[in-house]
């Protein structure tokens, strides 16, 4: 029987993109782009007024957070293009001194980051149409290197979309024989994914049935059908690259060596209070003859060795050391060498390897973008800490900058606590924040970041106020959100008891807290049809809100708020 030897060799290479298409189009030639939500729509004259309430500018950012935007009529009977409530990605120019929408601005059906609809060589937000990954191989009845031939190997890849619209994607495979230059396999699948997290695996089979270098590349089209227009994007290729070679025998497999870029994919998390990067899900491997390099880090692939219970990995660090770590079931096991130091976890999806993290090789926004609470966040000797004012990104700079730019108000002014966290003056972390609604369909709005509370008028524009929190108000707020848990509960929507009698209210208020802190968001939402009140997560959640509505009444421009003139029915 002869034998093929497939040695997987990631070329990685990346090859460059185009996007021909009406988002690149219609940005040049907008004066300001903007995201944002109906607030409420009036016809004047042989034009529609839309009163926007922006949630960021993508192009010529205002101070504005609330402006009117002017459309023509719509065709038919209906005069309105968008409805209240409906959220926008608007192409705007100014015409006599107002905003005058174009005609491609379009409504977005998901609430997820609308960066990535900008073109990536004009917004610093850009995470649209991603490569997704390289392109991965596996093969049947493997042993070491060796492949039988005539069974498959397969080739896996995944499709992802960050964006807020629905994405059609054409995933092109082709595979190339270098020596017998020519195109040895070909073949598209058409795929849907869904907006915002959307994640579609693919997976193809293929037989190498000549001895050769083979070089496999993906490319993707992706389609976004917007209300207005559709717009394509091709992803830039990705290619990864295995060899066949002839019968080279059981005993003679070379040890090969993967220069995987496992470290553009590896997330980052904290196991026994240490930093870890984390690799990508390995399986088991009958030997531990293949070899992956992660962070500089040579690790075997896992393999069973006796007792036949233990998960055994390889492991040489760059000095030369060497060491076996062995895992049983979900307890982790931590080689003895530090800086850096290894680690071999199981968990469900498989084994992962570990690598420590300096972080002080990281950029603070990388550490605070990495999920790493801002206390947390390194800086290299002779930098401290801080953290600007405009986005809430933590920077390292000299404490000469960071004075003078405290007394510019550039940055959060802070020092630190007993504890050793690192908060602002108000006793809160730095990047404290908050969106509180409530009312029919929550529509009273009170956002701590833009010191703004828009109030609800019903069947009128709603009318937007100015409310400052301060320190005391926030540090209130907060320990509240500590002292009662708020970021281990869920939500109070349950209108169904066990018997499957449910309760209905309409119109139906609705209370919703989201909670910005050391890094972390959580969101809760009450509804006016929840059963269980007397729910002792819940009247903790109560008190919670309690201490903003009272921060509330207390202001007089709220008290002096006018009553709506008329009332949902």
């Amino acid at each position: 029987m002869m034998y093929f030897a497939i040695f997987l060799i990631l070329i990685g290479f990346v090859g460059t993109a185009f996007a021909e298409n009406l988002f690149f189009d219609n940005y040049e030639k907008s004066q300001t782009v903007l995201v944002g939500k109906v607030l409420s729509h009036q016809q004047r004259h042989n034009e529609i007024v839309y009163e926007i309430q922006v949630e960021a500018y993508y192009k010529n950012p205002q101070s504005a957070k609330v402006v009117a935007v002017f459309d023509k009529l719509a065709e038919g009977n209906d005069p309105y293009r968008f409805d209240v409530n409906d959220r926008l990605f608007l192409y705007v120019n100014k015409r006599d001194g107002v905003y005058v929408m174009h005609n491609d601005s379009f409504k977005l059906d998901y609430d997820c980051d609308a960066g990535g609809l900008i073109p990536p060589n004009l917004g610093t937000f850009y995470r649209g149409t991603p490569v997704g990954e390289y392109p991965k191989f596996s093969g049947a009845d493997a042993y070491g290197n060796i492949y039988k031939i005539g069974k498959n190997m397969q080739i896996r890849y995944t499709v992802y979309n960050f964006n807020p619209l629905l994405e059609n994607a054409t995933v092109t495979l082709i595979i190339n024989g270098t020596n017998q230059n020519k195109t040895v396999f070909s073949d598209q699948k058409n795929v849907i994914v869904p907006a915002c997290n959307g994640v579609v695996p693919i997976e193809w089979s293929f037989i190498p049935v000549q001895s050769d270098n083979y070089v496999a590349r993906i490319t993707v089209l992706f389609q976004y059908n917007t209300s207005t227009f559709v717009a394509e994007f091709v992803s830039p290729w990705v290619e990864n690259g295995f060899s066949a070679r002839e019968n080279v025998g059981c005993c003679s497999i070379e040890k090969t060596v993967y220069p995987v870029p496992w470290e553009s994919t590896s997330q980052i998390e904290s196991i026994d209070n240490t930093w870890y990067y984390v690799s990508e899900p390995f399986d088991i491997h009958p030997t531990s003859s293949e070899k992956i390099i992660f962070h500089d880090i040579e690790f075997s692939r896992p393999y069973v060795y006796d007792p036949p219970r233990h998960i055994y990995s390889d492991v040489m660090f760059s000095d030369g050391t060497k060491e076996t770590l062995s895992v049983l079931l979900d307890k982790p096991d931590f080689s003895d060498h530090v800086n850096p130091q290894a680690g071999l976890v199981q968990r469900i999806t498989g084994y992962y390897f570990l690598v420590s993290v300096n972080l002080k090789e990281l950029s603070p926004l990388k550490q605070f973008k990495s999920g790493i609470p801002l206390n947390e966040i390194k800086c290299k000797e002779g930098l401290d800490l801080a953290v600007k004012k405009n986005n809430r990104h933590p920077i390292c700079i000299t404490n000469e900058s960071k004075t003078k730019l405290e007394h510019m108000g550039f940055l959060w002014p802070s020092w630190i606590g007993a504890s050793g966290e690192e908060v602002s003056e108000s006793g809160a972390p730095f990047d404290f924040s908050f969106v509180y609604s409530f009312g029919i369909s929550g529509k009273n709005v009170l956002d701590s970041a833009q010191n703004h509370f828009l109030a609800d008028m019903v069947c009128d524009p709603p009318i937007g106020i100015t409310i400052n929190l301060s320190d005391t108000e926030k540090q209130a707020i907060w320990q509240s959100v500590l002292q009662n848990d708020f970021f281990s509960f869920g939500n109070f929507t349950q209108n169904c008891d066990e018997s499957g009698q449910c309760l209905s209210i309409s119109p139906e208020e609705f209370t919703t807290l989201s909670v910005t802190g050391n890094g972390k968001t959580h969101t809760i939402q009450h509804r006016g049809s929840y059963l269980y009140n007397d729910n002792e997560n819940y009247l903790k959640f109560e008190e919670i809100t309690e201490i903003i509505n009272n921060i509330l009444r207390s202001r007089d421009n709220f008290e002096n708020l006018p009553s709506p003139r008329c009332a949902y029915q």
